[in-house]
């Protein structure tokens, strides 16, 4: 199983810091100009990456929109991760695809160690176009060797919203962005007090039985419902005993998870008025920290729980809202 560091990083950089100043600083506004059609509402298709976890049962992994670049001739796709506070291109793609795109490498810039992509226009879909001056580019990441269809140019992250409200529709595998929601959606959500989501990164309200937390709501995680600290993991075990649950390639680091040895009695995770069920808890050495947050931030939440419900994460108005039958 692949899992990604960056939201350990996050979740660190949020510990070891002043939390609103921290997260003031990282959320970024890469996209000038986020036009938006509003005869309708536009969905992109969600292209879902697959994985086969410990048990040999598979599960969806990553989730990536179909996009267009201007000033490249097929279309691409990028990683969608709310768990990424900027949206990044991927240096060894753009070369690639520059050998039948020359003009697209004059759009990279360099400067002190730092790639960058300039004029960058991405469209999501024909009512959803993104305009930046200045793209981060990694340099080491992407495909030297490209697939016959849709190359991964990169990763669409929390900056992609900027002042708007994105729609994830886990019941049709689709997402939209739009500057207000439809009459007939405002009245259907479940609007879910406490939610904050107008900074980056997104933390929600939960309770784990009589329990409230928060959790960092992260969509570039999907083969886990909640990622915790092995310290917290013990105290939901009998006799404190955790075994290991799975491994995973962290960027050519192996991590391993970890779960209860001897569950005590599971509890049923909720939010508002919503049941999700008895709730599976791993957890990483990696996040034991999260132990000195109190009851700041218990883990990270990923998209599993909400397979069946459309999510609205408004940040033009503070609010997270659930459609849920």
């Amino acid at each position: 199983m692949m899992l990604r560091l960056i939201a350990f990083i996050i979740v660190s950089q949020i510990l070891m810091s002043s939390c609103g100043v921290i997260r003031n600083k990282m959320t970024v506004k890469n996209f000038n100009e986020v036009n938006l059609k509003t005869d309708r509402i536009h969905y992109s298709p969600i292209i879902w990456s697959l994985d086969t976890v410990a048990n040999g049962k598979v599960k969806k992994s990553a989730m990536y929109l179909p996009v267009n670049i201007q000033g490249v001739s097929q279309q691409l796709k990028m990683q969608f991760d709310l768990g990424s506070n900027s949206s990044i291109f991927y240096l060894k793609t753009i070369t690639a695809l520059g050998e039948n795109n020359p003009e697209i490498l004059k759009n990279i810039s360099f400067n002190k160690d730092r790639y960058s992509y300039i004029n960058a226009n991405i469209a999501l879909n024909e009512g959803v176009h993104l305009h930046s001056d200045r793209i981060p580019i990694l340099r080491n990441f992407g495909q030297d060797t490209l697939p016959p269809n849709l190359p991964i140019f990169g990763t669409l992250g929390y900056d992609i919203i900027g002042d708007n409200i994105l729609i994830i529709d886990f019941v049709h595998d689709s997402i939209a962005i739009v500057g207000k929601l439809t009459g007939e959606m405002e009245n259907m959500a479940t609007f879910i007090k406490d939610s904050d989501l107008n900074k980056f990164p997104v933390i929600l309200p939960f309770r784990i039985g009589d329990k409230k937390v928060r959790l960092f709501y992260d969509t570039g995680s999907s083969s886990f419902q909640i990622l915790t600290g092995t310290r917290r993991v013990k105290k939901t075990s009998k006799g404190r005993e955790i075994e290991i649950a799975d491994s995973a390639n962290s960027w050519g680091q192996k991590i391993y998870l970890y779960r209860a040895k001897v569950p005590k009695q599971k509890k049923h995770l909720f939010m508002g008025p919503y049941d999700f069920g008895q709730v599976d808890i791993i957890g990483t050495d990696k996040l034991n920290a999260l132990s000195l947050s109190g009851r700041y931030l218990y883990g990270i939440l990923g998209n599993e729980i909400f397979q069946n419900a459309i999510l609205i994460i408004d940040r033009k108005n503070n609010r997270f809202g659930i459609i849920k039958n």
